[in-house]
């Protein structure tokens, strides 16, 4: 038989995981807050880095005439420490600002997820309701045969 608040306690999930935010929020749940935080920052220093190296080689590629005619004359040490410091400042305001943003954002999915995990838990309370009519009607019929 079918049971419509079942059938609408499961509706209701199967909502929330077709939906792209919300399957997105139960990926994010899954780590723990500070897990996340630092997990999404490594992988944003990580890109920042081959990004900065990439436009130093096609700068470098661009120039290389200059570089090559030039080649001994450079002073490699000054334009390597202003590329450490913009590297630096560039990391530590990326951290800031995402220290901040994937705080949020786990926030933010938490706050979904809890939606969720209440319907569940309302699921389960019906599944149990449900088990305990069913041992109910068990006994009793195994009652009325004896």
């Amino acid at each position: 038989m079918i049971e419509p608040k079942k059938v609408q306690l499961m509706t209701k999930l199967g909502m929330f995981e077709k939906k792209i935010d919300e399957r997105a929020s139960l990926q994010i749940v899954k780590y723990n807050k500070f897990d996340y935080i630092r997990f999404q920052l490594l992988k944003m220093i990580v890109s920042i880095t081959i990004g900065i190296l990439m436009i130093l080689g096609i700068y470098v590629f661009y120039h290389s005439q200059y570089f090559l005619n030039h080649f001994t004359s450079i002073d490699y040490l000054s334009i390597g420490k202003k590329v450490l410091i913009l590297y630096i400042i560039l990391i530590l305001i990326s951290r800031i600002l995402g220290v901040f943003f994937y705080s949020r954002k786990y926030t933010k999915a938490r706050r979904k997820v809890k939606k969720y995990d209440h319907i569940l838990h309302e699921l389960r309370k019906y599944y149990h309701m449900q088990r305990g009519k069913e041992a109910l009607s068990l006994d009793s019929r195994g009652y009325k045969d004896e």
